[in-house]
């Protein structure tokens, strides 16, 4: 079964997100103080994530983010994991979204009438991998490329497991928002970009969101959404 952001638009008039997945593991007791975060999570008590995605499929979203933020490649593997190992981690971020949702689907979600779940593939940016809080203030000092290598495999990984949406989130810089959009294009996948901002106009690198949307609206045809998250109230 698929759905598109369009069907789910056209049938209800409003698509409902889900809320934050670190809070509501900590709200099931989970342990979150690790360079992993919720990816710790994953790994070993997976059980907490398909039960908070299917908490907000019962109150109501229409879309749900996986649990693969803080799942990059590097991260992982610098905490122990092998190069086999965390992709699968990353792979099953995706896997328990998706067993949630035929989960919920089965128990109540088809018989109420509900649109089908999408699955948005969080990735989060490089400064979430570095954990010093770079990625509300950018400014990285890497190169496109660098930040290319960082961000290609696992977005690779989370479409190839079956996401409907690539969701690139709290990106403090254009740059980086473009490589990510090249990726996504390269690979044909429908993906969102949202920011993290210092303030109501500018995302974290001091760029005005206004000539951010502008220019990822000229060349990246798969980009369906612009957001914001993570911002500093003014």
């Amino acid at each position: 079964m698929k759905n598109t952001l369009k069907q789910i638009l056209d049938r209800e008039g409003v698509l409902v997100l889900d809320g934050s997945m670190g809070t509501a593991l900590e709200n099931l007791g989970a342990d979150l103080n690790n360079k992993l975060w919720t990816a710790r999570v994953l790994a070993d008590r997976p059980e907490l994530v398909k039960e908070v995605h299917i908490q907000y499929f019962r109150a109501g979203a229409d879309a749900g983010i996986t649990c693969s933020y803080q799942a990059s490649l590097p991260g992982l593997m610098e905490t122990g994991y092998s190069r086999e190992q965390a992709e699968a981690l990353i792979t099953r971020a995706v896997q328990v979204f998706q067993e949630a949702r035929q989960e919920w689907w089965d128990a109540e979600g088809k018989q109420a009438g509900r649109s089908w779940p999408l699955c948005l593939a969080s990735a989060g940016p490089y400064g979430a991998y570095l954990a010093d809080g770079s990625e509300y203030k950018g400014h990285y000092g890497v190169s496109a490329d660098t930040l290319r290598d960082f961000h290609r495999r696992r977005a690779e990984l989370l479409w190839q497991a079956g996401a409907d949406v690539l969701l690139f989130e709290t990106e403090p810089s254009l740059m980086e928002a473009e490589v990510e959009a090249q990726i996504a294009e390269e690979l044909g996948a429908p993906y969102w970009i949202s920011f993290s901002c210092c303030d109501g106009r500018h995302n974290c690198e001091g760029q005005l969101l206004a000539d951010c949307a502008r220019q990822l609206a000229r060349n990246y045809p798969h980009l369906q959404a612009i957001g914001v998250n993570c911002t500093k109230p003014e």
